[in-house]
């Protein structure tokens, strides 16, 4: 073993100057990746001999500003803003109103023998929500397009409904809510709403943060009883505007 007088010291000037404790270790701010962590080590002159000069010294310290500003503004970024949320929230709650009542136009129609389909009954949404749509300042092509997956997500669902009913032999419902009556003054009644709520969306900024807050929030807000295509197929026009918005 070498005398203790021929172990060179340790070098002293990291620690004193730039003492990390645990409780500020920047992998705790906002989730950072592995690849910064290292940036992260080499700027702080973990590595041995990293600070040769006072210029090398500076520069790094430059370096670890700018890296820690950026990774605070990609943290911020990651999360919708505040008035953002609610505003998906209700438009969430109406889609899931919406496809709630697809089980009661399926039993509705399992009685009366009347097919899924319905192309009269759309057409009368359809030129109802370009209306009520141009009224309230939202792009008709774009609610048209909403509209049409709320149908084909509604669709969906009665049709998973009767193939399952048809291979169990499932007999006629007991008191089944009337399309006239009951069902149809409901969708009408939710047609308005959700227009609304499209005009309120389509006010907020729509970038990358307000598509991973859809996927989310969908999961738990949105039950379509089916393991969740036709949630994904109602979504799709808001999730297709975000990436469209966020590409200009």
């Amino acid at each position: 073993m070498a005398p203790r007088w021929m172990v060179p010291a340790a070098p002293m000037m990291c620690q004193s100057s730039f003492n990390v404790r645990p409780e500020h270790d920047a992998t705790r701010r906002g989730g950072l990746d592995e690849s910064f962590v290292t940036l992260w080590s080499i700027v702080m002159g973990v590595e041995r001999g990293s600070f040769t000069s006072v210029f090398h010294f500076t520069l790094r310290a430059i370096i670890l500003v700018i890296l820690v500003l950026g990774a605070a503004y990609q943290a911020r970024s990651a999360e919708p803003a505040d008035d953002a949320r609610p505003v998906v929230d209700h438009l969430l709650k109406l889609v899931d109103e919406r496809l709630a009542i697809a089980s009661d136009v399926a039993k509705a129609k399992w009685n009366s023998g009347d097919p899924i389909d319905a192309p009269a009954r759309e057409a009368k949404i359809v030129d109802r929500v370009v209306v009520e749509a141009t009224r309230a300042g939202v792009d008709a092509s774009f609610a048209l397009e909403f509209f049409r997956h709320q149908f084909d997500a509604s669709k969906l669902i009665q049709h998973r409904l009767h193939d399952r009913w048809q291979r169990t032999k499932h007999p006629p419902f007991d008191a089944p809510p009337s399309l006239a009556e009951d069902i149809r003054p409901k969708l009408d009644q939710l047609t308005p709403q959700l227009i609304e709520s499209l005009r309120d969306f389509k006010r907020i900024t729509v970038n990358a943060s307000i598509r991973r807050y859809i996927e989310n929030r969908s999961e738990t807000l949105i039950n379509d009883g089916i393991g969740g295509e036709a949630r994904e197929v109602a979504l799709r026009p808001l999730l297709e505007t975000s990436v469209l918005n966020e590409s200009f």
